[in-house]
């Protein structure tokens, strides 16, 4: 007895399967059955997924009959629960109030396919890496422009993980005070990588959100020319960051891809060193004399040494504190 678990085949037809036995004379079929299947079957859901990769993922939103517009949003998750974090002063946030609010209008059923990044033109881009959650919302707006209860969907998902690279990154740093010289010799099986300094501080917040988020604020956006600080490398290269803090643990995140795109993930910490040269000195005095209304305005006098260059502000004492 054989089973057919799964038979690949187009949607929006109709097909016949045949199912032939032949019991004694191999040349003579002695039962023939005739199956009918369908695939031209209704939409019962309001979305559905039809792809998820490494990089990329495809959904299809379904309108129900007589609903003329619907929203959808995907959102990384941690994004999701960061923003549910900051607006909670404000009111309970949930999906249906933020498809509501950063939902992108659409007025038929469509397929939707992102590979890598997608530019939406307002709010946030979505930028996809492997192994990251996201979330994904589609529903009908009321007339008062909430989110109808009844007719709203949200899928959670994953993206497929990219799987170790076996192969690796050779890293040597040099650092002064300020500057850092970073060697970076990649195998020859790794096609190309990505790069990213920072302080540690500004890693370990953001290792809180998981190591997908790491990875992802080190890949940035895959369109390298809008990221700050390019970050696409290939071959041998050596980068010279400047304008470090002196004394300051730093991070060099790494994240290197083979011709499968697996990915081989390093993060390198280093120092900064003590500065050089004499201190700068910062003298302020107060000037009343030259105040002509002292209950909204103040006036000192600042004297610099041993600096190129200094920075102010005026702060309530509450801010500050």
């Amino acid at each position: 007895m054989a089973e057919v678990t799964t038979l690949d085949v187009e949607g929006g037809k109709k097909f016949d399967i045949y199912v032939a036995v032949r019991r004694i004379n191999p040349y003579v079929y002695s039962e023939v059955k005739k199956i009918d299947l369908n695939t031209d079957l209704p939409y019962t859901d309001l979305v559905t997924l039809e792809r998820i990769g490494k990089t990329d993922f495809k959904y299809h939103v379904e309108f129900p009959e007589g609903v003329t517009s619907m929203k959808h949003v995907v959102i990384k998750k941690t994004d999701y629960e960061a923003i549910k974090s900051i607006l909670a002063m404000f009111g309970t946030v949930t999906y249906e109030t933020y498809l509501k609010v950063f939902g992108h209008p659409l007025s038929e059923s469509t397929d939707i396919e992102h590979d890598k990044f997608a530019e939406y033109g307002f709010s946030e881009d979505i930028h996809i890496h492997s192994g990251t959650e996201f979330i994904l919302m589609v529903g009908v707006p009321l007339e008062d422009g909430n989110i109808d209860p009844e007719q709203f969907q949200v899928i959670e998902f994953s993206t497929r993980p990219a799987g170790l690279c076996p192969y690796d990154i050779k890293v040597s740093i040099e650092s002064t005070s300020t500057t850092a010289t970073i060697s970076l010799t990649p195998d020859p099986e790794i096609t190309d990588y990505r790069v990213f300094v920072d302080k540690k501080s500004e890693f370990d917040y953001w290792r809180r959100e998981g190591e997908a988020q790491v990875r992802s604020v080190v890949i940035g956006h895959w369109d390298d020319s809008t990221n700050p600080v390019p970050r696409a490398q290939t071959g041998n290269v050596v980068l010279n960051p400047t304008g470090l803090v002196p004394n300051t643990d730093y991070v060099v995140g790494i994240v290197g891809f083979d011709s499968e795109r697996h990915e081989c993930v390093k993060y390198i910490d280093f120092r900064t060193g003590e500065p050089v040269g004499p201190k700068p000195q910062i003298a302020i005095e107060a000037k009343p004399e030259e105040v002509t209304a002292p209950w909204k305005s103040a006036a000192y006098n600042v004297k610099i040494q041993n600096a190129v260059s200094a920075v102010y502000g005026y702060f309530l004492k509450s801010q500050i504190d």
